[in-house]
């Protein structure tokens, strides 16, 4: 699929917010590159107002939230985004923010509740 026509896919779920959808569709295109994942789709939550991403990775599903470099990451908006889809039988707290920064470059973060052992 082009570019511009990933980019009308997130502009007709609903977000009006043109740089979320710029984004959602940058993750979408590159994780799409990405063989791990699988079964991508599209969501956008209008009570959030967020973009994001969701697909199968070795029969887990993750949640792929983008985000912009250069704003601030506000941990209150990520706790609420994690309870919020957690929530939700049908979808999954493993949640991975995917960082773009103003070049090409895209940095996949996995979040998680409370404090995890690193094994």
């Amino acid at each position: 699929m082009s570019s511009v026509g990933t980019l009308r896919d997130f502009q007709t779920l609903g977000c009006l917010d043109q740089l979320k959808c710029a984004l959602g569709a940058r993750v979408y295109l590159d994780l799409e590159c990405d063989k791990r994942v699988t079964n991508l789709e599209k969501f956008y939550d209008s009570d959030l107002n967020l973009i994001y991403l969701q697909g199968k990775r070795t029969d887990t599903i993750v949640t792929f939230v983008p985000v912009l470099s250069s704003q601030p990451l506000n941990f209150i908006e990520i706790e609420k985004i994690q309870k919020k889809l957690s929530t939700d039988a049908s979808k999954s707290c493993n949640i991975t923010l995917a960082i773009c920064d103003t070049s090409s470059n895209i940095l996949y973060y996995q979040i998680t509740t409370g404090v995890v052992n690193k094994e």
